[in-house]
């Protein structure tokens, strides 16, 4: 049975071309924008869902992509609002022969322009202003389909059309990672650390060096301080600049690197790439039985796992 699982990511609005977080835009407040005024960003967020319930072709990814019209619900859950609906997107390019498993008989000839479309379902997660608190964060949780997902032409499209029509700049990061990250590191789960820099010879009658190179230092199932630890998911989160991160015991490092094991694997992040890895969690197979999702269960479930990241995030000015 073909796995489905969840990918996570926060995000934030900014004003275009803005490069201060004063100019954050808060997600319960009003905004203008030329003379269209909307009350919050969930109403923002729906129109954007409005403009997408026909199929737009991507050219260059070679995907089609739309928001399915019956599917779009926003959700008044008291401390926070949910918006759920669910994404139509497949690629094309490739001839193929669809193939009957049972009678091995061919069915359809699959041409290049035939797009095979996959609903995906995408939770927006969204909490509201509390205590004088201004919510400038919220969650974005995206369905993936084995190898398939929808994270990137979403994104893509929904920044093209932020920027283009309201003026906003989205910015996203991994909050999956964020949290399986520091998992690791406060668990002393992680089985090494590399530390990585250039070095130049300041010697010129150095005879290994000629002019530079590169010095690994690697540590191995490390037991990290708390502060660093804080600063690294700082990072992570972009609360903290990569200049503080990156200066450990005065010693300027141009990158960090992270090997730890998931999934019966062994793999190695670049704290440099860090918003590049996506982490999946596995979705329960009681969700899709047979292969047939249950849609109103998996809402549910997703809500959940959201609300779990939720309580790790600081989603406040």
């Amino acid at each position: 049975m073909i796995k489905h699982g969840l990918l996570l990511c926060s995000f934030q609005a900014k004003k275009k071309y803005s490069g201060d977080d004063k100019d954050l835009i808060g997600l319960n407040s009003s905004y203008q924008f030329d003379e269209n005024v909307y009350n919050d960003f969930s109403e923002m967020l729906m129109q954007f869902m409005e403009e997408f319930e026909s199929f737009h072709d991507n050219e260059q990814l070679m995907k089609m992509f739309a928001i399915s019209k019956d599917s779009v619900n926003i959700t008044d859950k008291g401390t926070y609002n949910l918006i759920s609906c669910i994404v139509l997107s497949g690629a094309y390019g490739i001839e193929s022969e669809m193939t009957n498993k049972d009678t091995k008989e061919v069915v359809y000839s699959r041409k290049k322009e035939d797009a095979d479309i996959k609903p995906f379902q995408l939770l927006v997660y969204i909490p509201k202003d509390a205590e004088g608190d201004t919510v400038v964060k919220g969650i974005f949780a995206f369905e993936t389909i084995g190898n398939y997902g929808v994270k990137t032409i979403t994104m893509e499209n929904m920044r093209r059309y932020f920027s283009e029509n309201l003026g906003i700049t989205l910015q996203t990061r991994s909050i999956s990672v964020q949290v399986f990250i520091e998992k690791l590191l406060r668990e002393e789960k992680m089985s090494r650390i590399t530390l990585i820099r250039n070095v130049i010879s300041q010697d010129p009658a150095d005879s290994i060096l000629i002019t530079a190179g590169r010095e690994e230092k690697t540590y191995i199932k490390p037991k990290l301080k708390d502060d660093w630890i804080k600063k690294v998911i700082g990072y992570i989160s972009g609360s903290v600049s990569d200049e503080q991160v990156l200066e450990i015991d005065d010693t300027s490092y141009g990158d960090i690197k992270f090997t730890f094991s998931h999934g019966g694997r062994t793999k190695t992040v670049s704290l440099r790439d860090i918003d590049r890895f996506s982490l999946v969690e596995d979705l329960p197979t009681s969700l899709y039985p047979n292969g047939n999702v249950d849609r109103d269960k998996m809402v549910k479930h997703i809500e959940e796992i959201v609300k779990d990241y939720a309580k790790k995030i600081v989603f406040t000015v």
